[in-house]
């Protein structure tokens, strides 16, 4: 739809006390397609933007068929360019259950793919173009620069 990834520029800072790593990314991404894309991540945002059990941010993307947002408590937003809503709820486990019942349901998933012959849900390839892509933004931020991917 939108095409890969061709290019990044990432800045990375560290602001916390609580990471060892940095705490703070931004991404601008240039993908085949035409689209761009900005990822602005904070792991130091205050908890009604951000929910660090379940790897929450605030997450919206924009288009010309309206803006999609998942919010905090789970659910899907969609915003139309007349401004209508409309909600898809996203059941989602306790808090204390987030970590535990995602790694379950990731090694059943890989497993049973594994004795079936089955496709995972993601396939190799596409994980190992994300961690270029990853690496893109490293190296980036590295050498402060636009870098391709």
């Amino acid at each position: 739809m939108i095409g890969e990834v061709e290019t990044v520029s990432a800045a990375l800072g560290k602001f916390g006390s609580h990471s060892i790593g940095e705490d703070v990314a931004t991404l601008s991404l240039q993908f085949a397609g035409g689209c761009m894309g900005l990822l602005d991540m904070s792991w130091c945002a205050p908890t009604d933007l951000a929910r660090a059990e379940w790897a929450l941010n605030e997450t919206i993307v924009e288009g010309t068929a309206g803006t999609l947002q998942l919010l905090t408590d789970g659910p899907l937003e969609w915003i139309g360019p007349t401004e209508r809503r409309e909600r898809k709820p996203v059941i989602l486990p306790p808090d204390d259950q987030v970590y535990i019942d995602g790694y379950v349901a990731t090694q059943q998933h890989f497993v049973s793919g594994l004795i079936a012959g089955a496709e995972h849900e993601t396939q190799a390839t596409d994980t190992l173009r994300t961690l270029d892509v990853v690496w893109t933004a490293y190296r980036s931020a590295e050498v402060g620069r636009t870098l391709t991917v």
